[in-house]
């Protein structure tokens, strides 16, 4: 993305570790990051969105060493996953998880988002995981006459153990299955597949595991997907859980899936450790990014030289098509646009007016893009101020108790 001042935002900071790096990283993407969001919402719901995704990103990246342990291109990729699902990492909604892999940070989806991705389908009527805990009455039989019953102890489930895992479904064609998992079973696929756990458990230190500080959460999780494996699925779905690798394979497998090169690469997904590469590597897109100037200062005819009536030049069809890239438009879609828009077979034939008329409007698209993105920047540093007056204008008069309430606050 080129911001207004005609700089190549994607340029990758190599400060790693530096706490004012990841800041710098998401303000000089914001563009980028709105762009990936659910066309469902609206623009000033775009607009919070990003406010809420740089806050409870920023504070996560202070008060979590290992995350800053990570690069921030690949948190910086982790969030945009995130958004283009519609989620915000680290918020109380915990629908997803940047996890820290050594250098290299990856989205996980948790329960609830894997949960509201299903729904969101609109093949499932119902989906319910849940419990069993000590006191508990449970039953369930399998077969042709399936049934499930649990009907919970009345009573506080703090000092009752969990027993058992089980999810169930309802099709809205009528349709439903379940599946369940004891105690003893949930804790052996801990073991057997969580590399963090194993980690933690080795050094002694189970307060970094979630199979330890959240392990009813990943036990519900790994139920869903169990539950979802022979679920009926949509094509969306399994593009959307294909950004975790894990759950794409255990949900919705498929030949691809399971190359030489596809397992290779599954198998270094689960193996990052503290010696985790975290070498950037520009992707095509951001390659062609790079082409677009600042837009201020080479305008049309700098651009898409020739005579209106003569064929547009190889040269400023790259401009254009780089142009897409940067308001997210794949190749494929811009061609076929104008082909469609001028009546032509093939974009050499379109004119060096007919492509004026389209730098003209990817420019003004662009242009609004910036503007956003400097709203939305002014607005966090504006946020950032008045938390900051907050904290100083009540910490020697009210301690740190208050201090941290504000901080609360200003989530809401």
């Amino acid at each position: 993305m080129v911001d207004k001042n005609g700089e190549d935002t994607e340029k990758n900071l190599k400060d790693v570790g530096d706490i004012k790096s990841l800041p710098a990283v998401l303000k000089k993407n914001t563009s980028k990051i709105m762009g990936v969001l659910p066309s469902g919402f609206d623009d000033a719901e775009k607009k919070d969105m990003v406010r809420a995704i740089f806050y409870l990103a920023v504070k996560a990246y202070e008060e979590i060493p290992m995350l800053r342990n990570c690069t921030p291109d690949s948190i910086l990729k982790s969030i945009m996953d995130a958004a283009s699902l519609g989620m915000i990492p680290f918020s109380k909604t915990n629908e997803c998880a940047i996890i820290p892999y050594g250098k290299i940070a990856q989205l996980q989806l948790m329960y609830r988002g894997v949960h509201r991705l299903a729904m969101n389908t609109g093949l499932f009527k119902n989906i319910r995981i849940d419990t069993v805990r000590a006191g508990d009455k449970f039953n369930y039989e399998k077969g042709f006459n399936i049934r499930l019953t649990h009907i919970p102890l009345l009573e506080p489930i703090a000092d009752r153990d969990i027993q058992f895992f089980y999810g169930l479904y309802e099709l809205k064609d009528g349709g439903r299955d379940f599946v369940v998992m004891a105690r003893k079973d949930m804790d052996a696929h801990r073991d057997k597949y969580s590399k963090q756990y194993k980690k933690a458990k080795e050094n002694k230190n189970l307060g970094n595991a979630k199979w330890h500080t959240e392990y009813e959460a990943m036990g519900l999780k790994t139920i869903l997907i169990k539950l979802l494996k022979y679920a009926p699925k949509s094509e969306k779905l399994i593009n959307q859980l294909a950004l975790d690798k894990v759950i794409k394979r255990e949900i919705a497998p498929e030949p691809k899936d399971f190359t030489k090169e596809a397992e290779e690469d599954f198998i270094l997904e689960r193996q990052f450790d503290a010696e985790g590469s975290g070498v950037y590597e520009e992707t095509e897109e951001e390659k062609g990014k790079k082409k677009v100037k600042k837009e201020k200062d080479i305008g049309v005819k700098e651009t898409i030289k020739g005579k209106p009536g003569s064929l547009v030049t190889d040269e400023a069809l790259d401009h254009i098509f780089a142009m897409g890239k940067t308001l997210h438009i794949d190749d494929k879609s811009l061609n076929n646009k104008i082909k469609l828009r001028f009546k032509i077979n093939n974009v050499k034939d379109m004119t060096v007016a007919q492509a004026e008329k389209v730098f003209k409007d990817l420019k003004a698209d662009i242009d609004k893009l910036n503007k956003e993105a400097d709203e939305i920047e002014k607005g966090i540093a504006l946020q950032e101020k008045r938390e900051q007056e907050a904290r100083e204008s009540t910490k020697e008069a009210e301690g740190p108790e208050k201090e941290e309430k504000i901080e609360q606050q200003s989530l809401t």
